[in-house]
């Protein structure tokens, strides 16, 4: 599946997720709402400007002073909708849906398939990077992971989000572009081939990161562990010197 035909299934499915009824679509709205209220609170237009600060102080990056920030297979960007004025975002995507989007807001877009192609940052250029359920759809990872070591400030960081096989089973495969499942000890091995330290490794899923940001993460080692944490695996890797 193409970029373009994969960023339109992803909108289909988003506006699904947002018009659903019953007691799971009332749940949604509820933290939609409070996540906005949230937001604004903290100085952010809406909710989607929580994400990448949540990823900043998970990453420890939130200290003030000029930042870079890069997202591998960005979609429509809602990741790096945080409002801050030393944050530099650059996106890079294999579709180009959102690009006018992205120019409008301000953020340097690439299109790329970085299973092919170098990343478009000088050595050393970027202070996080992030990839949010994008490695599950790389044959092979190598490549991009090399890339963003390379990209990578020494003690910068890297941001990873992919489903877990050992909690979702066969399910996994319901995304017919999931080509390589992880766990979180397979995920942290393979990063760490390529210069890699782990800073942390959550078990997450929407619902319990939208807790974890309404609580200031005070759940967190509740919420997001290996007994009631979710299908997903989100890590964080500090980029060794050297």
């Amino acid at each position: 599946m193409d970029g373009d035909r994969y960023l339109d299934l992803y909108r289909r499915n988003l506006a699904h997720r947002a018009a659903a009824g019953g007691v799971r679509g009332r749940l949604e709205a509820w933290f939609r709402d409070r996540l906005d209220a949230k937001a604004r609170a903290e100085g952010q237009d809406d909710r989607h400007g929580l994400a990448l600060g949540r990823v900043l102080t998970l990453c420890g990056l939130a200290a003030p002073g000029p930042l870079t920030v890069l997202e591998i297979g960005a979609g429509d960007g809602l990741w790096l909708s945080h409002k801050r004025p030393d944050l530099r975002c650059i996106a890079i995507d294999n579709g180009t849906a959102f690009a006018d989007d992205f120019h409008r807001r301000g953020i340097a877009f690439h299109a790329r398939d970085v299973t092919r192609e170098g990343l478009p940052l000088e050595s050393a250029a970027a202070d996080l990077v992030m990839m949010n359920h994008v490695i599950e759809h790389l044959p092979d990872p190598a490549l991009v992971l090399a890339e963003c070591q390379r990209v990578l400030r020494p003690g910068g960081a890297l941001y990873l989000r992919t489903p877990d096989i050992a909690r979702v089973g066969f399910a996994f495969y319901d995304d017919p572009t999931h080509v390589k499942p992880y766990t979180p000890t397979a995920l942290e091995a393979t990063v760490r081939r390529f210069g890699f330290a782990p800073i942390f490794r959550h078990l997450t899923d929407t619902r319990r990161t939208n807790l974890d940001l309404l609580s200031d993460g005070r759940w967190r080692r509740w919420l997001l562990g290996s007994r009631f944490g979710g299908g997903e695996i989100e890590a964080g890797f500090r980029r060794e010197a050297g």
